[in-house]
């Protein structure tokens, strides 16, 4: 009567477990990029929101940068006004600011201690290591008067380059 397992049967349980794992290890790695990507498209979405919220607010044009307040964009507003010295972000790490629209969740997910927005440019998108897990705000230098800007386009720094997905006043791309 055996009373326990022989050598090969071991042996073919351990060669079958490594084999799962081959194939599943990889699968998890690829998955937790494809995570990582989709919270940096979150985290742009999130931008779009906090910067079409300031034009609400009462600054009736985007910001030229992250940091300008609704009263540099629209002098207009009455001083003292309750979102006045309302911004986006008033840094690119959390906390952003006690004036600040973007919430402080908003973390680079690549590298949560690494900035997680930052202001970008215009004219040309390039992927950069250091960069890499950060959301960008770029005006439009031409359509720019002082600090009010016309138009915008948030773009996202992924793992393996510029995100396909770029984001303007109103539209996703």
């Amino acid at each position: 009567m055996r009373k326990g397992f022989t050598l090969i049967e071991l042996m073919v349980v351990v060669v079958i477990i490594g084999i799962l794992a081959a194939i599943a290890i990889p699968n998890f790695m690829a998955m937790q990029q494809r995570a990582k990507e989709s919270s940096l498209k979150n985290n742009m979405h999130t931008l779009q929101t906090a910067v079409e919220d300031l034009n609400t607010r009462g600054a009736d044009a985007y910001p030229a940068d992250l940091n300008t307040t609704v009263r540099q964009i629209n002098t207009a507003y009455p001083q003292g006004g309750p979102d006045e010295n309302m911004c986006v972000a008033a840094n690119g790490a959390p906390p952003y600011g006690a004036t600040a629209i973007l919430p402080d969740n908003v973390r680079n997910p690549f590298y949560p201690s690494n900035d997680a927005v930052r202001d970008g440019v215009y004219t040309g998108y390039s992927h950069n290591p250091a960069t890499i897990g950060i959301s960008f705000y770029a005006n439009d230098p031409g359509n720019t008067v002082g600090q009010a800007a016309a138009t915008y386009i948030i773009y996202g720094d992924g793992a393996k380059g510029i995100l396909p997905l770029i984001l303007s006043p109103g539209v996703a791309k």
